[in-house]
């Protein structure tokens, strides 16, 4: 059978689990009670931080996405009927590229690609803003055929 010895003084502490003898814990421990425990710090939240006045204004009276959506479809005064989008900007699209899109409505470069495709029905909002863009473009390539011939 192994004798059990104790870890920093090597005295013999019988079938103990032990490893420290009575002698060599009591100073340990007594280092350990000097020793000031650390304490975690908390961190503020976004919740509690202070905001300026300007800003809780401006979330006040912030509308909702619903009220931001009832009022568009309030004001809204298209140039474009969805006839007209489908019969005289639909197929012209293709003539476009995705890039002129993206410059001319803020719209993301995938949905504008999608949209140029044919594959994605743009916004109400940007008919008009395509309208104006396919007449610009077909009044340049009007006036380059012409200068060609």
């Amino acid at each position: 059978m192994e004798s059990n010895l104790a870890l920093l003084c090597g005295c013999d502490l019988g079938e103990s689990l032990r490893k420290y003898c009575d002698a060599c814990l009591t100073p340990a421990r007594e280092a350990g009670a000097k020793r000031p425990r650390r304490r975690r710090v908390p961190t503020p939240s976004p919740k509690s931080r202070p905001r300026e006045q300007s800003e809780i204004q401006t979330t006040a009276e912030r509308p909702t996405f619903a009220q931001a959506v009832k009022l568009w479809r309030a004001t809204r005064n298209h140039p474009v009927s969805p006839t007209v989008y489908w019969q005289d900007i639909r197929p012209k699209l293709r003539l476009l590229s995705a890039a002129m899109l993206v410059r001319a409505t803020d719209l993301p470069p995938l949905e504008c690609w999608q949209i140029q495709r044919g594959r994605r029905i743009p916004p109400p909002r940007v008919w008009g803003i395509l309208q104006q863009l396919i007449e610009a473009t077909s009044v340049e390539s009007e006036s380059s055929s012409e200068v060609s011939c």
